[in-house]
């Protein structure tokens, strides 16, 4: 059966690249009937955050890529904890130093590195790997204060866990040879590896916690939805056969295969995700995104105020956080600026005074104040005006919302109500000279 494992470490906020690796490794699983497995790299204790594993859990469970609780032989149901096995690996260490495969050196256990050898392996990304022994040296396994050195623990664990497929970062690629050392002197098949290239920032840096928003909390606090963010992970190191952009996250675990994925490091577009994300919100029906703005994107808004703005701002959405800021307007009057209001025309300033003042004794006497009336009286005041469509209602835009962006207008003017279009126009034109 197939078993793979992500292994964090839970040194802090559950990252973007924990999901990135967790999602290709859960896709695998599922594909092939099998089971993804949580570690917790938690032997350094100095870096050790006790939040952290509750913090990565939960992202997991966001994502709805949450790993299978599966035992293993004489062990307890997922996540594994390496600080709740230390003495596995120290008897290990202190076997190798008995046949003499190890030896001991100011307190610490080394591992002797054979000599004249090829450490190498057929990885299923990136093809025949080779590395020769005689450029590595002897290397810790078992540190002065009995902690295991990761690439030792690693060995122990995927052993242990009996993992087949070791699905992880090209980082790690360094690393394999040591941990193929270990497999080669206990006598044991390694699992079949292979390496993913690492998200990379716009300046084609890795990712950085220090430089880029790196934290899935964060991802989660602006409003992507988690299965837009999968998506577009997804496509960070594959490709769709069909060459779609939208797929949800079974249909990727339906047509993975490890032969698909690429080699070349991906850029981390936020362009790209925020248009994915916008298509997602599109997608969802009027209802799911009221029950999720109001959660927890817009508590300062009323409900049904969001039940009227919802129809209203949906198209343009690029995330869920973006709502309250876009309708604000509607509960605060906003201070509109004044090089703003008269900057939507190249005419006179008290010619633009003038066709405010006239927009509104043309929507005084308006009664029924539908959209579609509304937008009548605006077209009509066209006709007698030389003003473009775009300056026309783009200054009627201005003065009632302080912005360029907002929902269509004459929706706008509807959800405002009568009154209080009024009320804003006439304030516009007092701020004309």
């Amino acid at each position: 059966m197939v078993r793979v494992r992500i292994a964090p470490s839970p040194t802090g906020f559950a990252h973007v690249g924990t999901a990135y690796m967790a999602l290709f490794n859960w896709a695998f699983a599922k594909k092939n009937q099998g089971v993804f497995v949580l570690r917790l790299e938690d032997t350094d204790q100095k870096r050790h955050v006790p939040e952290a594993e509750k913090a990565i859990c939960s992202a997991l469970k966001w994502l709805n890529i949450s790993p299978d609780e599966s035992p293993v032989i004489g062990g307890p149901f997922g996540p594994y904890r390496q600080s709740e096995r230390l003495k596995r690996y120290q008897e290990t260490a202190k076997e190798l130093v008995k046949s003499g495969e190890a030896y001991e050196k100011e307190g610490a256990i080394w591992l002797i590195m054979p000599r004249d050898i090829t450490l190498g392996w057929e990885d299923a990304v990136r093809g025949q790997i080779d590395f020769d022994s005689n450029q590595l040296k002897d290397w810790v396994i078992l540190k002065s204060d009995l902690n295991p050195t990761y690439n030792f623990a690693n060995v122990i664990d995927d052993l242990d866990m009996q993992i087949t497929h070791v699905i992880r970062g090209e980082e790690h690629i360094s690393n394999t040879p040591l941990q193929l050392s270990v497999y080669r002197i206990l006598e044991k098949e390694p699992p079949i590896f292979a390496h993913l290239p690492v998200l990379r920032a716009a300046d084609h840096k890795k990712l950085s916690k220090r430089r880029d928003p790196v934290s899935l909390q964060w991802f989660k606090e602006e409003g992507y939805l988690p299965e837009a963010l999968l998506n577009f992970l997804a496509l960070q190191g594959w490709s769709h056969p069909q060459e779609k952009d939208m797929f949800p996250a079974d249909e990727f675990a339906e047509l993975i295969s490890l032969e698909r994925i690429k080699t070349s490091a991906p850029v981390f577009d936020f362009k790209k995700l925020d248009w994915l994300n916008g298509q997602y919100i599109k997608s969802k029906s009027d209802q799911e995104l009221i029950d999720l703005i109001s959660k927890d994107y817009a508590k300062n808004i009323p409900l049904e105020l969001i039940e009227k703005f919802i129809p209203l701002v949906k198209e343009r959405l690029r995330k869920l956080k973006d709502f309250s800021e876009s309708v604000y307007f509607f509960i605060k009057v906003p201070d509109v600026p004044l090089p703003l209001l008269t900057g939507q025309t190249k005419h006179a300033t008290a010619e633009i005074k003038q066709i405010i003042d006239q927009t509104i004794k043309a929507y005084e006497k308006e009664k029924s104040w539908t959209t579609a009336e509304l937008e009548t009286i605006g077209h009509n005041l066209l006709e007698t005006t030389s003003w473009t469509p775009r300056e026309l209602f783009m200054t009627i835009r201005v003065a009632l919302s302080g912005k360029t962006a907002t929902p269509p207008l004459f929706e706008m003017m509807m959800v405002l109500g009568k009154e209080e279009t009024l009320r804003r126009l006439a304030y516009a034109s007092k701020l004309l000279p």
